[in-house]
């Protein structure tokens, strides 16, 4: 019995991580969709808490996630990439209108 409720407690906290990974992604979607920085802010809060639930899970059961870990590291580093792609994207957007609208047509 002691072996079934430890195992128990483990899914039930790998399910909790994944689940800050799905908020994770959500907010993700929700930056892309409306590019608003809180949506960065949710999105590396729910990421870092799967984070700490994955080593966790990892010192008290044993179990080697450190594949799940790297994994979930190297989608906050290419989300990271994204957003400063997408700002400066908007940078050079903002700096071209101006000559756009000087130069004839």
């Amino acid at each position: 019995n002691g072996q079934i409720d430890v195992a128990h407690n483990e899914r039930i906290d790998i399910q909790l991580a994944n689940e800050h990974v799905q908020e994770a992604r959500i907010a993700e979607n929700a930056y892309l969709q409306f590019y608003k920085p809180e949506f960065i802010t949710e999105r590396a809060n729910h990421s870092d808490l799967a984070l700490k639930e994955f080593v966790a899970v990892a010192e008290q059961s044993g179990l080697d996630l450190s594949a799940l870990q790297s994994q979930l590291r190297e989608y906050d580093s290419a989300f990271v990439e994204l957003v400063e792609m997408h700002t400066q994207t908007g940078s050079l957007v903002r700096r071209w209108i101006p000559d756009l609208r000087r130069s004839p047509t």
